[in-house]
């Protein structure tokens, strides 16, 4: 699914607060969020908090894609909080949480 296929999905929900991200396709989502055909459009406005599931351990290209992404939002006077969960395998305790 290309970009432009994401935001049309992602349009429609104006009123998110807490955005989970998770799976293969995760970069390709969050490059989503920075594309709008109208000047100065936010695809999620009421978005307060980011979650994303890494598919690996510090995923370099998605990590790569949410810093354009809060600098963005950060330059429009939103602050957006971003969570970084990885994925474990083989473990019984659960997830790691990490914070940026």
């Amino acid at each position: 699914m290309d970009c432009e296929k994401w935001v049309k999905l992602i349009r429609p929900f104006r009123g998110t607060k807490w955005f989970h991200i998770a799976g293969d396709l995760s970069t390709d989502i969050i490059l989503s969020l920075q594309l709008s055909r109208k000047p100065r459009e936010t695809l999620l406005p009421a978005l307060h908090k980011l979650l994303i599931r890494e598919p690996e351990s510090r995923c370099a290209p998605l990590r790569e894609a949410v810093e354009p992404f809060m600098h963005s939002c950060w330059l429009s006077g939103r602050f957006i909080a971003v969570e970084y969960e990885r994925l474990w395998v083989n473990e019984l305790r659960g997830t790691g949480t990490t914070y940026a």
